[in-house]
């Protein structure tokens, strides 16, 4: 496996978790993941993880991101094979 950076983004609070959605993952199945995550209090399965809680995320956070991944896409460069 060989990997190419394509580019950098800025720096982005903790620990993200994106699910992206396609024909495989829909909406249905990226809210219920985030509700489970949301909903997690099993202390010792948050202590293996090193973190108190899951927190939502606030959109505005990933804006670079979100550039930065329409800007790939608009260039047709594959990003996972």
């Amino acid at each position: 496996l060989e990997m190419k950076v394509l580019t950098k983004s800025e720096t982005v609070p903790f620990e993200p978790i994106c699910c992206v959605e396609n024909s495989i993952l829909d909406k249905n199945f990226s809210k219920k993941l985030q509700n489970v995550l949301l909903e997690l209090s099993d202390t010792s399965i948050l202590k293996n993880l090193e973190i108190q809680k899951f927190l939502p995320a606030d959109e505005s956070e990933y804006i670079s991101l979100t550039n930065l991944v329409k800007k790939v896409l608009s260039k047709n460069e594959k990003i996972f094979e």
